[in-house]
Formats: structure tokens, sequence, C-alpha cells
């Protein structure tokens, strides 16, 4: 659960980055999460970007995906 805070916390300092920047963020160009069963699914606007799997019966251990 610590990956996935500090996942969750760098994702943010990101968002919050970009809002810095001359062109505002809009709902279409935001980063967006959704849990599923033992994944994260990371999508930036419309596109599904990763999935940072923290739950997977063959590796033990938790990984980033691009699908």
């Amino acid at each position: 659960m610590q990956h996935l805070f500090s996942l969750l916390l760098a994702m943010t300092l990101i968002q919050a980055t970009a809002s810095q920047a001359a062109e505002p963020l809009s709902p279409k160009n935001d980063f967006a999460f959704e849990s599923q069963d033992g994944t994260l699914a990371i999508s930036f606007g419309s596109q599904r970007i990763a999935d940072y799997v923290y739950r997977d019966e063959k590796i033990p251990r938790p990984y980033f995906s691009n699908r």
C-alpha cells in the first residue's frame, strides 16, 4: 500500500506542476485513477496510459503494466 501512496503522491505533484503551465488543465486532459481488482488504472484525458498492479497471483511484487 505504501507503493500506491507514493504513486498517487507523485501523480498529484505532476498534476500540480502542470496546473502552473500557461494552458490551464481541463477535464479532458487531466489524470484519472480507477481502482479495479488488484489494479489501479491510470489515464490521462481519455487515454489509458498504465496500470499499477499491486496484487497478482503470479508476480509477488507490485509493478507497472502498459497493457
